[in-house]
């Protein structure tokens, strides 16, 4: 009787084992797509991070045209927004292109071939600036 007590109590020993595994399992498998669904968005928030280090956002080009007050495009001078690696020839319409620029407000220096200097200030709020002999008209947008 002993033995069959010992042989009943180890059964129903291994039984248990079993279940509590099947039940740690089930469990584990119900909480594992949990676990790698917070892993892939913190996958996503950090490949996002490291795009935004490639490539910086804010970046913009800058458009514009110079033309004297008489209204006539203002050329053969050069254009130089602050810091000094941005400058940019003026086209015989007086157009002018900054590439890779961030949205801030720059001062413009227009440097003629007479020599005459023009400084201006423009912001990216406001689309034209003039000063007495010059208007310069110009739009910044996304690259």
């Amino acid at each position: 009787m002993q033995k069959a007590a010992g042989a009943n109590t180890r059964v129903a020993l291994l039984t248990a084992l079993i279940t509590a595994a099947a039940t740690v399992l089930t469990a584990f498998i119900g909480i594992l797509p949990q676990m790698r669904q917070t892993d892939r968005a913190k996958i996503d928030e950090l490949t996002k991070q490291v795009q935004t280090l490639k490539s910086p956002e804010g970046l913009y080009k800058v458009t514009g045209k110079v033309k004297s007050k008489s209204n006539a495009p203002f050329k053969d001078a050069v254009v130089f927004a602050a810091p000094a690696q941005y400058s940019a020839s003026l086209d015989d319409n007086g157009t002018f292109l900054f590439q890779n620029v961030s949205r801030m407000p720059y001062v413009i220096v227009v440097a003629s071939q007479t020599g005459t200097v023009h400084r201006l200030l423009i912001n990216p709020d406001d689309p034209t600036t003039d000063s007495d002999d010059l208007t310069i008209s110009y739009a910044f947008s996304p690259e």
